[in-house]
Order: C-alpha cells, then structure tokens, then sequence
C-alpha cells in the first residue's frame, strides 16, 4: 500500500548528463527502460525535461537509494558526507499508495 514522491530537482546528476541529455543522447537502453513509465504520475511538462529522461538512462541509475526514517535522515545525511565526496541527498519521500494513480509521482520543486 505504498509508493513514493520524487523530486525531479533533487536528483543528483554526474557532471554533463544534463547537458548530453539536452542533445538528446541516451544510451540504446533508454527506450526499453521507457516501458515503466505506465508506473510514474508526472505533468505533462516534466516529460520534456533532462530529469525526466534520466530516469530511463541506465548507465546513470546505479546510485544508492536508502529508505530512512524521517527522524534519521539528517544523520544518515551527516554519516555518508563524512564518509565520502559523492553527494548524498533526500530526493523523495514514501507516501500512501492511492489505488487511482500509479505509485510513483513525480514533482519538481522551483530551485
């Protein structure tokens, strides 16, 4: 019964994917990866944008995702900067799955 919420703008992309992804260059897979999409509830107008499109592209969906109690987040924050220079971010959060949408939903907050 649960799903997730998904900041676009808080995805951490490696240096020039953006701007690969703006020339409209992805890997062959990408389009194979694009049959998840009947699982994401996004407007419109995200579909058009480099992080939309990343979420396809698996040469850079190898990060770590960790589930975290909202009470450790900060910590476990804290914990993996000291630990290393990749960036460590809160990209989402879990949410109620609702049986009329898809369970992911993706948002883009303005920056």
């Amino acid at each position: 019964g649960l799903g997730c919420q998904l900041d676009l703008a808080s995805l951490p992309l490696l240096p020039g994917a953006r701007d690969l992804l703006l020339q409209g260059i992805e890997s062959t897979l990408a389009p194979a990866n694009r049959t998840a999409e009947t699982k994401i509830d996004v407007a419109h107008s995200l579909r058009s944008i480099p992080e939309f499109d990343i979420l396809f592209d698996p040469q850079t969906s190898g990060g770590l995702l960790l589930g975290v109690a909202p009470q450790h987040v900060d910590a476990t924050l804290d914990r993996l900067r000291q630990q290393s220079d990749i960036p460590a971010a809160v990209i989402g959060t879990v949410v109620e799955s609702r049986s009329d949408t898809p369970p992911l939903q993706l948002t883009m907050t303005e920056s």
